[in-house]
This record gives structure tokens, C-alpha cells and sequence, in this order.
């Protein structure tokens, strides 16, 4: 059976949550199954080409995955196909800062693709800038995507987010994971907060280009 995972978004004021998906496709003997719009495949990689010499024997599971949706761009575009160590953490394995992780929103009945932007006991401030827009200081530097832009929120972020900051810094075992989108349209921890890693279901090892 497919599972059926989300990248959850937001359209400016109107408030409209665009629900978008990504399906895991399961494969026989390590290939994928499923139709493949874009025309290019994914080259299979089994447990022995994983880095991961830390991890238990036999615990992590690898799972195909197709990208539907846009608010990992230009990280994930739609129609990827992607290699996912589900386990990954529960194993063994380090969690560092942009990894790219699926998550399990439990409050949302979902599961997410996001990178790790904000380790636990990093020094995390939010400051108005020229613009009168809130930005994201982390370690004394301006949180940014991968297009270098600054990731920007509002008050009401501001307010939730600071819920996971004590003395400056961000709690123990808590995380900030990110789309790409510089002001929302991504469903990441501007909208839910700090994550932990008990629901980081898995870890990005492989797309195809």
C-alpha cells in the first residue's frame, strides 16, 4: 500500500492551505515501481552504500520517494525522486544541521520534508530589520535558504517560535526545520515550532538529477 506523505503550504493572507504530496513508491529487488513523468530514474542504493558504520545492523529501511510539490525548491523539485534511510536516527545515526528529513506532524496527521536549519542549543534571536521584517538570527548570523535569502516572519511566528528559546538559545533536543520559501508557503517550524528528533521518521540520502 502507498503511504501518502505532505509538504503543507500557505497562500499569503488568504489562508489557504495548499495540501501538496508526495508518494512513497515501493520497489521489487531495489526497483522503482510507478510512473515516472520527467523520464529519469533513480539509481538504487541498498544498505552498504549508506554511511553507517554507527548504526544497528539491519534497522534502516530504504524507501523511494517521488516529490510533489514546490516548497523545497530548488533543493526538491516536483517530480524528484528521492532515497530515504527511514530509521535513520532511531539508529544511531548524527543529525546535522541541513540534513534533509521527513517528519512526522502529528498534529497534522502528516508527514513533511524539511531541512534542519537550528540545532538544539543554538544562539537564536529575532531582530526587525531596515524593512521593518522580522528576521531569523541564528549564532549571529541571518538564517537564510539555499537561494541566500533571508527567511522572514511575522509576529505571531515570532511569539510561537520564541516558546522554544531559553537564555538566547534553542531547548535541548529541539530543532528548526525549513522549506525553502522565504516568507511561509512552506509548512515548516514557523508553523509548528521546534521539532524533536523522535519524529525525524528519516533521512535524504539520495535524488536523482
Amino acid at each position: 500500500m502507498n503511504r501518502i506523505l505532505y509538504i503543507g503550504g500557505f497562500i499569503g493572507g488568504a489562508g489557504i492551505v495548499i495540501v501538496l504530496f508526495i508518494y512513497i513508491l515501493s520497489g521489487n529487488n531495489g526497483n522503482l515501481n510507478g510512473n515516472i513523468n520527467n523520464g529519469n530514474e533513480i539509481n538504487y542504493v541498498d544498505d552498504q552504500d549508506i554511511d553507517n558504520t554507527s548504526l544497528q545492523d539491519d534497522c534502516v529501511n530504504n524507501d523511494y520517494y517521488e516529490i510533489n510539490g514546490i516548497s523545497m525548491q530548488p533543493i526538491l523539485k516536483n517530480g524528484d525522486k528521492v532515497l530515504i534511510a527511514e530509521g535513520y536516527y532511531q539508529c544511531g545515526g548524527d543529525i546535522k544541521r541541513n540534513d534533509i528529513v521527513i517528519y512526522d506532524a502529528a498534529s497534522t496527521e502528516s508527514i513533511i520534508i524539511k531541512q534542519v536549519k537550528v540545532m538544539p542549543n543554538d544562539k537564536v534571536e529575532f531582530i526587525e530589520n531596515e524593512q521593518g521584517e522580522i528576521n531569523i538570527i541564528v549564532n549571529d548570523q541571518v538564517l537564510k535558504n539555499e537561494e541566500n535569502n533571508s527567511y522572514i516572519i511575522n509576529e505571531n511566528q515570532e511569539r510561537m517560535m520564541s516558546l522554544y528559546i531559553n537564555n538566547g538559545k534553542l531547548q535541548s533536543n529541539s530543532y528548526f526545520i525549513f522549506g525553502q520559501q522565504q516568507r511561509g508557503g512552506s509548512f515548516d517550524s514557523r508553523s509548528l515550532g521546534a521539532v524533536s528528533l523522535s519524529g525525524m521518521k528519516g533521512k535524504l540520502i539520495q535524488k536523482n538529477e
